[in-house]
């Protein structure tokens, strides 16, 4: 039984990425900017005479994060932790009226975050879920991996709940992975120690899944580092998730239902979560166990 809920686990994540063609999926007009200041050289930047002057600023100082992180000496999985906690220790997880109502500017965080990593005395950016997982985003662009931002939720609240991470594609295991910034932890599977992906997890068992922060592994005790539950995130989220692209010519996004999320339930504004998504995302397609790929 357990291999053949590993085969249709494959069958469902190849779904998914024949439907998005493969691409970095990208996180609305924020992410917009890692294609005009991707992985990019100082000769190119400065080439483009028609890019705005903070733009070419934010491409130098990407490049400078790339070359202190590059310093590490890091490669894969490693790679992967040092930009994980790149972000992680030069930002704070803070929601303010700034960037609850008109999200973030980019060159305005990075050169924030540069300015902390020079030691300079000036306050870390505040961020929240996704800006966190869209700079890390850009950042490993600039180590030209793979990356697609990705949003979890859960069924257990009046509302729709979400959480935005990372699913990256990891050059030493050769395999989609889940990071998230915001906790600092990546996911591993318990048995193998090797990274999981969103579907994987959420159509397994939990107890066979948890959070990684370096040598240390399980709910409680990553949770335990920053103050902040992730076991909260176990017990509500990893029910749904969303691959937000529009990479390609992708202009809608997919949207993963779990075999544990209630479909039927009707949230505080009496809409599913099915209508409430059809409502708030252009053209999403739903795919789950046993579902065919539909509008």
């Amino acid at each position: 039984m357990s291999r053949f809920i590993e085969k249709r686990n494959a069958l469902l994540i190849f779904m998914v990425l024949f439907a998005v063609g493969g691409a970095s999926f990208q996180y609305g007009r924020y992410l917009s900017f890692a294609h005009q200041g991707g992985v990019v050289d100082e000769q190119d930047a400065e080439r483009s005479s028609a890019t705005p002057p903070n733009i070419q600023r934010a491409r130098r100082q990407f490049t400078a994060i790339r070359d202190r992180i590059a310093a590490q000496g890091g490669s894969g999985t490693e790679l992967l932790e040092q930009v994980l906690n790149f972000v992680h220790d030069h930002s704070v997880h803070e929601m303010n009226e700034r960037n609850s109502r008109h999200g973030i500017h980019v060159p305005t965080v990075i050169d924030q975050m540069v300015r902390v990593m020079e030691g300079e005395d000036t306050e870390r950016p505040a961020l929240t879920c996704g800006p966190r997982a869209m700079i890390m985003s850009i950042i490993l662009q600039q180590f030209q991996i793979d990356s697609r931002i990705i949003q979890i939720y859960s069924d257990s609240y009046d509302t729709v709940q979400s959480h935005r991470l990372l699913e990256v594609f990891n050059p030493e295991t050769r395999q989609w992975e889940m990071w998230d910034p915001d906790y600092r932890v990546a996911y591993i599977d318990r048995r193998t120690g090797r990274g999981v992906d969103s579907i994987s997890l959420i159509q397994g068992e939990k107890e066979n899944f948890a959070p990684r922060n370096g040598e240390l592994v399980g709910w409680e005790v990553t949770a335990e580092q920053h103050g902040r539950s992730l076991t909260r995130v176990r017990d509500n989220y990893f029910k749904a998730v969303m691959f937000e692209n529009s990479a390609r010519g992708m202009s809608y996004p997919i949207i993963f239902i779990g075999k544990d999320f209630d479909r039927q339930k009707r949230f505080q504004n009496g809409l599913t979560f099915e209508e409430w998504s059809q409502k708030n995302y252009k053209q999403p397609r739903f795919i789950g166990a046993g579902r065919k790929l539909y509008r």
